[in-house]
């Protein structure tokens, strides 16, 4: 299995009336969608907003398509829960069929953002994938931000087979113990190669970890 990470810039007039609201919204800027059930006769959302729940509650209340909803705050990590009731889902047509491909699946979670864009992580089949490359391409404007082997979820699927090492490595040498009981040096006599290399590697590993912890 392979999976890929997009950002997909989606025009005010084409979006959905949530994320549309989003846009609209001045106190949010980013929409984590966790789950969602489209196959209800009520299709019912949770996300996390990065709002209170005075802003989350007055942005839901004026998107037509929202049914009814749950807020709370969430404690510890800021924002909001939402659990929302949607009387429709809507995907612009051309996402529709892009996205309906059998071979692929959307993996938690989609990511609305205030600017417009749509954050997309899928999984599927290498072919599969490049059958919806090849759909994508002049129908949307899209980037590509991550590609690689699927590991599962929190598993870094981005990383390179000598990065994933990499950081094995670190583990086992006490690099990331607090206190620190290793150093690069370590590593870089494991991996067999140089300090400045060994360094590298366990940074970009780092990197691509955290920035997918993040989204």
């Amino acid at each position: 299995m392979k999976q890929v990470s997009v950002v997909v810039d989606r025009d005010r007039e084409r979006v959905d009336p949530l994320h549309g609201a989003i846009i609209d919204a001045d106190a949010i800027s980013t929409v984590h969608i966790l789950m969602w059930d489209a196959g209800r006769a009520t299709p019912t959302t949770l996300a996390r907003y990065d709002a209170d729940e005075a802003a989350v509650a007055a942005m839901l209340d004026d998107v037509d398509i929202v049914d009814s909803y749950r807020v709370r705050s969430a404690q510890g990590r800021g924002g909001t829960y939402g659990f929302v009731w949607q009387e429709r889902f809507h995907f612009e047509p051309y996402l529709s069929e892009t996205f309906g491909l059998p071979a692929v699946l959307i993996v938690p979670p989609v990511v609305f953002r205030g600017d417009g864009a749509l954050e997309l992580t899928l999984v599927g089949t290498a072919a599969s994938l490049r059958e919806l490359a090849d759909m994508l391409d002049g129908a949307v404007d899209y980037a590509v931000t991550a590609a690689g082997d699927y590991h599962g979820p929190g598993r870094g699927g981005s990383l390179t087979d000598r990065q994933r090492e990499a950081l094995r490595a670190a583990v086992d040498v006490g690099y990331f113990d607090v206190p620190r009981t290793g150093d690069v040096a370590d590593v870089a006599e494991r991996l067999d190669c140089a300090e400045s290399t060994a360094a590298e590697l366990v940074r970009k590993a780092q990197s691509s970890v955290v920035r997918g912890y993040v989204r």
